[in-house]
């Protein structure tokens, strides 16, 4: 604590919140007389990498967003301080007001949530939008970390991790042929990592930034969301997959696409990248690989996954 009031310049502060999570770390709010802070504490670990890269991109994100434009840098939590004691690493940052947009309710009453977090979206695009030509290397940087932790999940299936790659291969060749306009992504877009008004359903922030990147995909964060916002309907991975594609909200989500393999690609993509985010902790992969296995099989069934269409092409 002598440790955190030092970095933040205070002569005291005042504990507000401190919960020690199931993965690993601690996350806490310290009050000052200039705010509130929240202040991440991870042990020695693989997760010491994983808090570290919200926290740095959080300021390369800062940086790159325009500040005249749209007022997204309001909504995203600045980064305060980075700190050591032993084996031990701190984060620091702003804390955003609201609460998490899964407490609210569903249906007609989450509206004004929906909205806002869809002109996030758009806003955020805008800001870091990027064509990447056809044939262009940049293609093979937008797969080569999803392959590369497919490839480290030694606790996952050999057929498994087969398919996860072959498919990420075919889906990266469809890009490559046809060329993509990409931009930022947060990566794990949803009612867990965004802070909204309890009233007013406003979006105040959006945190948690660990799995984000300056360049990707399109529509990654907007197919991500529909299929949370599923989940708290369907409650299974499998039946929210099937839900988005079958009610057409991934053919809304993709409308500016007028390729329908390219629409097929980024949706198979993006129930890829939902089960690939789950390989950082194993014990999350395990309890949930029934529900995935499920969803495999339901895009190979209704003839979306790409690489078995490559072939037969």
């Amino acid at each position: 604590w002598t440790l955190i009031r030092e970095r933040l310049s205070v002569d005291s502060i005042r504990v507000r919140s401190f919960q020690a999570r199931v993965r690993g770390a601690a996350v806490c709010e310290v009050e000052t007389a200039d705010g509130v802070y929240v202040v991440r504490i991870v042990p020695r670990g693989d997760l010491q990498s994983i808090v570290a890269r919200n926290h740095n991109f959080l300021g390369e994100l800062r940086s790159k967003l325009k500040t005249g434009g749209p007022p997204i840098l309001d909504l995203l939590p600045t980064p305060v301080f980075q700190a050591s004691d032993d084996d031990t690493l701190l984060f620091g940052e702003t804390r955003l007001p609201g609460v998490l947009a899964w407490t609210l309710a569903q249906g007609a009453d989450a509206v004004p949530t929906r909205d806002a977090a869809l002109k996030f979206l758009d806003d955020i695009r805008l800001q870091t939008n990027s064509a990447i030509p056809a044939g262009c290397d940049r293609i093979e940087a937008l797969f080569s970390s999803d392959l590369l932790q497919i490839q480290n999940a030694t606790f996952v299936s050999p057929e498994t991790r087969r398919l996860l790659g072959a498919e990420l291969v075919a889906i990266r060749d469809v890009f490559y042929e046809a060329g993509v306009e990409a931009h930022a992504s947060h990566g794990d877009f949803g009612p867990g990592n965004l802070l909204v008004d309890p009233k007013t359903g406003r979006l105040q922030g959006v945190i948690d930034w660990d799995t984000a990147r300056m360049t990707d995909l399109p529509g990654i964060d907007r197919l991500n969301f529909e299929i949370q916002l599923q989940r708290s309907k369907h409650s299974s991975f499998d039946r929210s997959v099937a839900a988005v594609w079958q009610s057409g909200l991934a053919r809304d989500s993709l409308a500016g696409f007028s390729s329908e393999r390219t629409r097929r690609a980024l949706f198979e993509a993006a129930v890829l990248r939902y089960i690939i985010r789950s390989l950082r902790y194993p014990s999350v992969y395990r309890e949930e690989a029934p529900e995935f296995a499920r969803a495999l099989e339901w895009l190979r069934r209704f003839d979306l996954l790409i690489g078995a269409t490559v072939s037969a092409e």
